[in-house]
């Protein structure tokens, strides 16, 4: 009864949610695609479910346990002091507790949430499309979205992962919206979305008002339009110094919940980060590629003995290590070379740098979302960590590899996807036979 509820209350929310987002054009689309999701991915949320309710050991155990009595009134639910010395964040909790109040203590619909979020994801991933590349690219990234399979792990499990990557979309979205023209509406995406990151992860303030600041950067740096050029640099300084405000206030966090001294670094981050330290120069040369792959553990013979969290996570990297990665470094190419407008007729021979200036890395809305990609993996690379701060990257990333797909020829396109996998398995297959020896 508990599942049937979810479904009628937030599978039409999810479609509507398509119509009102969608371009006239293409809402029939994305409602189609918005009801295969959930005919997809709600029976296998639910099958997995039955065969690994829990990861074992991790968070999940703790948020489905603190889910647990609903908040009796609108004051309680709000008061998310309750939740200190069970988590260092009260944000997820303090949500699974309003949906134990709307549908009851049932686990299955907790990752029906996750669910709900994963396809909103798709949906946003539509609107910052329109913004980059026009209507075509939109409607491929949000499909591809959909398609990303090392994210579905953290849909099976009942983890904040997905929670923080719909809203770091979301500030992306809103980011992306406002360095080509400023409206209200984006402010306010900004700011919800930063409000639910301090709840949830307040380290990744600091991440989001490096971003906005080095959005700014990157508008003055960068050649081409520059329409209302002073506002929105303005306002977004104005949002990157009241989020560091907020950050830096103990008084404040502690009322929403958050223990002070980890309002900077986690307990776990710090944890992380020591263990990183004392790491060879193998360990620290792998990073990257790890980063890159997200999971690198279906590609060891011996996880394939034993199927656990470990397997479904490594197996559900694989499209993307094959297909995702080769595509990634070609978007990369094409961003960093790629005028975002038409030079005049008239121009001199460009020099490297001036070609960097007008380049879509620092000349387009894709700045953001290349600022958001180097953020998280300067704080992956700093804390060792390529789960929980590699994930919220996902999509940006997809969408790197998407703009790459559509902007190679399809002979070349070939050639890499063949070299790249012949590359892939040499390259591993030594490296285990050597550690078998």
């Amino acid at each position: 009864m508990s599942v049937l509820l979810f479904l009628l209350l937030f599978v039409p929310l999810s479609l509507v949610l398509a119509w009102w987002v969608a371009e006239r054009n293409d809402r029939a689309l994305l409602i189609r695609r918005t009801a295969v999701a959930w005919l997809v991915l709600a029976p296998l949320t639910a099958a997995m479910n039955e065969w690994m309710p829990f990861a074992g050991g991790g968070d999940d155990e703790g948020y489905y346990e603190l889910a647990q009595p609903p908040p009796a009134s609108l004051a309680e639910a709000l008061d998310f002091s309750r939740f200190q010395g069970f988590m260092e964040q009260p944000g997820y909790p303090a949500l699974l507790s309003l949906m134990n109040a709307l549908v009851g203590h049932d686990l299955l619909c907790y990752k029906l949430l996750n669910v709900f979020f994963f396809i909103t994801l798709s949906i946003v991933w539509y609107r910052i499309g329109l913004t980059l590349e026009g209507r075509r690219f939109a409607r491929t990234v949000s499909l591809v979205v959909l398609l990303l399979t090392p994210l579905w792990f953290y849909v099976f499990l009942l983890l904040k992962d997905m929670t923080i990557t719909l809203l770091q979309s979301t500030f992306l979205l809103g980011v992306v919206q406002i360095r080509s023209a400023v409206r209200v509406r984006s402010i306010v995406l900004i700011a919800l979305t930063s409000l639910g990151v301090t709840l949830l992860r307040s380290p990744l303030l600091l991440q989001q008002a490096g971003v906005l600041a080095g959005s700014v950067l990157a508008r003055r740096l960068g050649t081409g339009r520059r329409s209302g050029f002073w506002l929105a640099p303005a306002l977004l300084i104005v949002l990157a110094v009241l989020t560091l405000m907020v950050a830096s206030d103990r008084q404040l966090l502690g009322m929403l919940g958050i223990q002070a001294e980890t309002r900077v670094a986690s307990e776990s981050m710090l944890k992380h980060a020591a263990v990183h330290q004392r790491q060879g120069v193998v360990g620290t040369a792998l990073f990257p590629v790890i980063y890159l792959f997200t999971e690198i553990s279906a590609l060891n013979p011996s996880l394939w003995e034993r199927l656990s969290s470990s397997w479904a996570r490594g197996v559900l990297a694989l499209p993307w290590i094959i297909l995702g990665v080769p595509c990634l470094l070609l978007g990369l190419r094409h961003l960093f070379t790629k005028p975002a407008f038409s030079a005049s007729p008239r121009a001199s021979r460009p020099t490297w740098l001036d070609r960097l200036r007008s380049s879509k890395a620092l000349a387009s809305p894709w700045a953001a979302v290349l600022l958001i990609s180097a953020s998280y993996f300067a704080i992956s690379w700093t804390v060792g960590d390529t789960t929980r701060w590699r994930i919220p990257d996902m999509p940006m990333s997809a969408a790197i590899a998407v703009v790459g797909w559509m902007n190679t020829g399809h002979a070349r396109r070939t050639r890499v996807l063949l070299w790249w996998t012949v590359l892939l398995g040499s390259l591993f297959g030594a490296f285990y036979l050597l550690r078998s020896l």
